[in-house]
């Protein structure tokens, strides 16, 4: 379980050419450039995958390669292809919120802003929320370490999972659960459950993603699943796991692109030509 991401289906992708097309990076050109450091230097800025409101570049899948700290562009790809693919049958349910997304509300003391922010998002008639947590106290790029808040409103709990084994987090779950209380309009009882531990210093923010997936895979085989199901999670979420968790990542980033490319094609070949035919 949580072992892979879901292929893309064929008409994902909208009809219209992609605005990134021409710039995108295909999986060879990749591989070639991460093999040479001159390369690599020339073509960091060129996009790899346009996802919804994901815009990943070189720098960005750079990370699922090494021993490198997930930024929030990628969780926020794994969560956005969650929510729109992987998991869109529960969509009205399960409900996952961009790290940048989580950031604005954890900050934000005004009552009117998060209603802005979250509105959108129709979060209060979803049954589980999942919320990526950083340890950055400021909307500027910084932050050592994410956790995961799960919030189940049905039952009214906040479950915080940090693979880190510590409080690294415990205060940033806390200022973003009261905002959340706020917001919902819920008096939520927090709840610290055993985690799946990470091995080093540098796996936190795949954890996030891992957790993410198996706790949504045992809630779309019974939807009265009890959250607490905190064996078979870390059974299903392991170092092994975890590192086969950025490859399979970066596979599906660059099998997103591809069918993207090749939408992009087809759409290009039926664009009528001044003479009012197709190409």
């Amino acid at each position: 379980m949580g072992s892979a991401f879901r292929s893309p289906k064929a008409g994902q992708f909208s009809e219209s050419v992609h605005p990134h097309a021409k710039d995108q990076l295909d999986y060879d050109s990749y591989d070639t450039m991460n093999r040479n450091s001159s390369a690599r230097s020339s073509m960091e800025n060129l996009v790899v995958l346009d996802y919804h409101d994901s815009l990943l570049h070189i720098t960005d899948v750079l990370l699922l390669d090494g021993s490198y700290w997930l930024n929030d562009n990628i969780i926020g790809f794994a969560f956005e292809y969650f929510e729109n693919n992987q998991f869109k049958s529960a969509s009205d349910t399960v409900k996952f919120v961009n790290p940048s997304v989580v950031q604005l509300v954890k900050l934000n003391a005004g009552g009117s802003e998060v209603h802005q922010i979250l509105d959108p998002l129709d979060l209060k008639s979803s049954r589980l929320i999942f919320f990526p947590v950083n340890n950055n106290d400021s909307l500027y790029p910084g932050g050592t370490h994410w956790s995961l808040l799960v919030c189940d409103l049905h039952r009214k709990l906040n479950f915080h999972f940090d693979s880190s084994g510590g409080c690294w987090n415990e205060s940033d779950a806390r200022l973003l659960s009261s905002r959340l209380k706020k917001y919902l309009g819920v008096e939520f009882h927090e709840q610290s459950l055993r985690c799946p531990k990470q091995s080093n210093g540098h796996d936190c923010g795949v954890y996030v993603i891992a957790i993410a997936e198996v706790l949504a895979e045992l809630y779309l085989e019974s939807p009265n699943i009890e959250i607490e199901v905190t064996d078979r999670l870390c059974a299903n979420v392991t170092s092994r796991s975890v590192k086969a968790k950025r490859k399979t990542l970066k596979e599906l980033i660059f099998q997103l692109a591809e069918a993207q490319k090749q939408q992009n094609q087809d759409a290009s070949s039926k664009t009528p030509t001044a003479e009012g035919t197709e190409k």
